[in-house]
Formats: C-alpha cells, structure tokens, sequence
C-alpha cells in the first residue's frame, strides 16, 4: 500500500489501519481520507482558511447530487470562457470589425442573455422543470459556439445570438438544484464553493482559449484560423451536456 500526503498533513493513529481495511474488498482500488484543518482555532485567519478551503467543499461531498453538479458547472464555465476570451479578437480577425462594432456585438449579447435570464427564467421554469432548462441551455451553448465558428457574416452572428440565449439559464439552474440538496445551514457554504469554482474553472478556460486562439493564428499552427477555439469550445460544451445527462440528468428533478 502507498500512502500519499502534503508535508504539512498529520495522520491520526489509527488512520492507516482504517485505510488498509478498505482494501479487504477487491474492487477497491484507491482509499480517501477525510481532511481537516488542525489548527482552526487558533485565530481569524486560520478559521477563514478552515471555512473558505474546505467548508464549501465539505458540503459539496456531504450532500447527495450536489458533486456531480459542480463537476458539470466547472466544466460548463471552462468551456463557456471561450466568449470573453478571444470575442473581440475573433470578430476583428474574421469579420474586420471596428471597435464600435465589437461594442455593439457586445452589446447585443449582454441584452440577449438579460432577456432570457431577467425574463425566461420563470416561465422555463414552469413549463419545463429546471432539469430540462439546463439540457436545453447546454443543447444551444452547444449549437451556438459551433455555430459561431461556422458563421460566415454578422447577420449569422445576431441570429446565432438568440439561439445562443438559452445557455444564460445553466447556471441558476444548476443553482437551484444544488440548493436545494443543501439544507438553510450550509447555503454559505455552497455559494461560497460555487462561487470558487465558477471563477477558477473561467480563469483556466480563459488563459485556455486564449492561447489556443493565439496559436491557430500565428504562423507555426498547421492552419490558420480564428474558428478553432470555438469548435474546441463546442466540443467541450457537447462533452458537458453528455456528462450531466450521465451523473445528474436521471436525478435532475429531485429534491
């Protein structure tokens, strides 16, 4: 058996024996122990790291459904942060835009995604059930950044806009349905997590796309061209839809 652990963990005494019973079932192939933060007390600052590093994540394990979902989230907003990533690049390398033009486009967006979002939400709600609201936004998140790669003017940009509108939606969805996994006491602690997630997964996603953006424009890519970024996007975003249907789909619609 191999132990694996940080320089700063400490091991209670009889953690490696309840490890190493685990292993009596064949089918087990790794054993992880639960992890706290030692010195918690101690002042404000090591209660905040206590609260911030594991609480949220804490809640995320406890709470059945509620892990599958950020998974899908993380993944939802690593692949959506192809938007803010190279937008304005990919509309001047493709179309020739101006700067009032990458403005309006903006713009446009900004008012689609408010609409659907300020507007729909209820109204999906009811009709449909949150589960297929989120189905529905990653179907045209899905449709959508293909699509953008595929657009050839601005009038195909604008529509693609609207068809793009639904994906406003996944996130207070899967929002909702993670709090409601999450009794009162512990929705600080699942904001706090989703939010960190959400802000780390668009970070990643972000210096991601940007380089592969920069890379099929430069003059080593095989090909040139400012679309890539978007299939991979589509890709990813494709790959996402299929992995809620696969870990939360069957059990979207219950508490």
């Amino acid at each position: 058996m191999v132990v694996f652990l940080d320089s700063d963990t400490i091991l209670e005494c009889a953690a490696l024996r309840a490890i190493a019973a685990e292993f009596h079932d064949p089918t087990v192939g790794a054993v992880s122990g639960h992890v706290d933060v030692l010195n918690a007390a101690t002042n404000f600052l090591t209660s905040a790291q206590a609260v911030w590093y594991f609480g949220a994540f804490r809640v995320f394990r406890r709470y059945h459904g509620v892990l599958p979902m950020c998974a899908v989230m993380a993944a939802f907003f690593f692949f959506s942060s192809v938007y803010p990533a190279i937008w304005p690049f990919w509309g001047i390398a493709n179309f020739g835009w101006s700067e009032a033009m990458v403005g309006l486009s903006l713009a446009i967006f900004g008012v689609v995604m408010a609409g659907f979002q300020g507007g729909l939400a209820g109204p999906a709600v009811k009709l449909f059930g949150e589960h297929r609201v989120v189905t529905i936004g990653l179907i045209s998140a899905t449709i959508a950044a293909l699509g953008y790669g595929m657009a050839g003017s601005l009038s195909v940009v604008v529509i693609l806009m609207f068809i793009h509108g639904p994906e406003g939606l996944v996130h207070p969805m899967l929002t909702a349905l993670m709090s409601r996994r999450v009794p009162e006491d512990a929705q600080g602690e699942l904001q706090g997590g989703i939010s960190a997630i959400t802000n780390l997964a668009m970070l990643a996603g972000t210096v991601f796309f940007a380089q592969i953006f920069g890379y099929f424009m430069s003059q080593n890519a095989p090909f040139q061209s400012p679309n890539v970024a978007y299939y991979v996007a589509g890709a990813g975003l494709a790959l996402t839809l299929g992995l809620y249907l696969a870990l939360v789909g069957h059990q979207g619609g219950k508490a």
